[in-house]
């Protein structure tokens, strides 16, 4: 696939960015700059592509609250109805049997699995 100003991109650590320019030798992403003699090895080992939706995985959190489920992996008659138009299931409701979504435009913010598992501190006993 080529990379093309515009697209998201998802590393192999869970970071989640929109390449805004390139330029002869330089990525620009929304915060950070990246030679590009210095990004082989990320471009190699990220997803692109110009929708969001198709680099959020199960795990990650979406406006706060855990993705639980992908459409591509829930039957159609799971859904609710009220939630057809969703690609992300943030909710099953185990009385009902229904998976609830976010539409792809309610989508504020999100969180990946990996940059939680960086934050997350641990208490063992």
């Amino acid at each position: 696939m080529k990379i093309e100003e515009g697209m998201y991109v998802r590393t192999k650590y869970g970071l989640i960015r929109k390449l805004d320019k390139i330029t002869k030798d330089i990525y620009s992403f929304q915060d950070r700059l990246c030679f590009k003699e210095d990004i082989d090895n990320f471009i190699k080992e990220a997803r692109f592509s110009y929708d969001i939706i198709d680099l959020i995985k199960v795990g990650d959190y979406v406006n706060g609250q855990e993705v639980i489920a992908l459409r591509k992996n829930i039957s159609e008659r799971d859904i609710h109805p009220s939630s057809k138009d969703c690609n992300i299931f943030i909710q099953y409701t185990i009385a009902d049997g229904w998976y609830f979504g976010i539409q792809d435009k309610d989508i504020k913010s999100i969180v990946t699995k990996e940059q939680f598992a960086q934050m997350e501190y641990k208490v063992v006993e």
